[in-house]
């Protein structure tokens, strides 16, 4: 019977959290370097139909439509199938008498959804995780 592993050392620990600390502070740069170049690749991605070119100022947080009044659901689907999944659930929140916003990541998605019966208030492009985005989505749902 095997005995169970020793706690690590202290100094062990404190390396591999210098370690994780140094990866995630990697990791968050080349995702603040990449910024500048999210234009270029997502007209790419547009003018290979991975992108709708007219929508791509949502995937910086540049608003498409106003927010309408009253209550509003955010409802995030990434896939196809989720997107298919949420419909009915997006269905019964209309029907509720709140407003649906309906965010989605490809093209394929958005289409289900603005094909869908209900039709909710708005379906965007997911933003891009930027502190931009990220800012930009802050003002607007106020949090």
């Amino acid at each position: 019977m095997r005995r169970p592993a020793a706690p690590m050392p202290s100094s062990t620990a404190a390396m591999a959290d210098v370690f994780a600390d140094t990866v995630i502070g990697a990791y968050q740069l080349a995702g603040r370097a990449a910024v500048p170049l999210m234009p270029i690749a997502l007209s790419w991605r547009a003018r290979r139909g991975k992108e709708d070119g007219a929508r791509l100022g949502e995937r910086f947080g540049r608003a498409s439509r106003q927010r309408p009044e009253g209550q509003l659901v955010w409802i995030h689907a990434a896939s196809v199938g989720e997107t298919n999944a949420t419909m009915p659930l997006v269905e019964e929140i209309v029907h509720g008498g709140a407003a649906v916003l309906f965010t989605s990541v490809t093209v394929t998605s958005a289409g289900i959804a603005a094909l869908s019966s209900t039709k909710s208030s708005g379906i965007v492009s997911v933003v891009i995780s930027s502190p931009e985005g990220t800012a930009t989505i802050s003002l607007c749902t106020g949090s």
